[in-house]
Parts: C-alpha cells; structure tokens; sequence
C-alpha cells in the first residue's frame, strides 16, 4: 500500500522559499509550525532563515524537500545531536492535494529510515499539538512512546491548546518494519 507512493527527498535551497512561503500562508500549516510568524514579511523573511540555517555547514539542522511530480512537503530535522544520537522531526505537508492520503504515513517513514540508516541516531523526538489527532494515531499506531505534554502551548480557535512529545526508538524500528512488511503496507 504505502509502496506505492513514490517520494523524492532532497535538500531545501533558496530556490524553494517561495514554495514554502506560499504553504506557510495556510493556517493549519502555520499552525503545525511553533514559531511561524503570521505576518506575511516576517513569515518570508523566517522560511529563508530556515533554509539558510539547514544548509549551512556545518548544520545541526536538515530540511528536506518532499516531491512527487512537485514539492509536497517538508521534513525538518533540527537539533540533531550526532554524540548522543538523537534529533527532532517534523513532518509538514505543505500541498492540498496530497493531505490525507497516505503521505503522512509515507513521510514518517521515510524519516524513520533516514534517522536511523543514514544519520545512525537513536533516538527521534517530535511535538505534536494535541488537536492533530490523525497525527497522533499515525504516531501511536506506528509505535511512537509518549514521553510528556506541555500545556497551553498553541491558541487554536481563541483555545490554548497542548503539545504531545513523542519519541522514537531505534530498537523499536526494525520490528516496526517487519510488522508493516508482514501486515502488506510495505515490501
């Protein structure tokens, strides 16, 4: 099933800020950000501080670029910790047309795979507001630990709202793996 989602990572540059300035104009994206400015200067002027920061070298951050036939998303590794082997993910998929269809599930574990092949960690850590629960089942259904919650750390609707910490463990990956191949989702 998730095989057959063809995906492209590649490194963010300069050349993407409009994209993703262009996505940070949508609310629920902005929203999954914690610290996106909604002024429209601000906002422009903080996806080029991103993208310079994930590719300066060196870089305790890499941002990815998710592609299909275009840009869909991102993946943010930040605070990457190469010493103790641990790192901080998100995942944001930035066009319409591909939300809710499986790329969530894709993206996941595609970083999954980075993270621990490529990078050799041991450890991911992620946030996750409390309102995004399709987010959190992905999490819980693909074996993320919850680790903690920090209160009122978004307004959503005139709402304070929490964030969920999530971990996920190397060890914990490669039976992650072997249930998806057995259960028919990967090859």
């Amino acid at each position: 099933m998730l095989n057959r989602i063809r995906i492209n990572l590649r490194k963010a540059n300069l050349n993407d800020v409009d994209t993703i300035y262009d996505w940070s104009g949508n609310p629920e994206f902005v929203g999954n950000l914690m610290d996106m400015p909604l002024d429209p200067k601000e906002r422009r002027f903080r996806v080029i501080a991103m993208i310079e920061a994930g590719t300066a070298e060196p870089s305790g951050d890499i941002i990815m670029i998710v592609e299909t036939e275009k840009p869909i998303g991102l993946i943010i590794f930040n605070r990457i910790d190469t010493r103790n082997g641990t790192a901080y993910l998100s995942i944001l998929i930035g066009d319409d047309g591909t939300k809710n269809k499986l790329y969530g599930a894709k993206l996941l574990l595609e970083s999954l795979g980075f993270a621990f092949d490529y990078l050799n960690l041991h450890k991911i850590i992620g946030c996750v507001y409390e309102h995004n629960e399709r987010m959190i089942d992905l999490l819980e259904y693909f074996g993320a630990r919850k680790e903690g919650r920090i209160k009122d750390q978004q307004v959503k609707n005139e709402k304070k709202t929490a964030a969920i910490v999530y971990a996920f463990f190397k060890k914990d990956y490669l039976p992650l793996m072997a249930s998806l191949k057995e259960k028919g989702y990967i090859d």
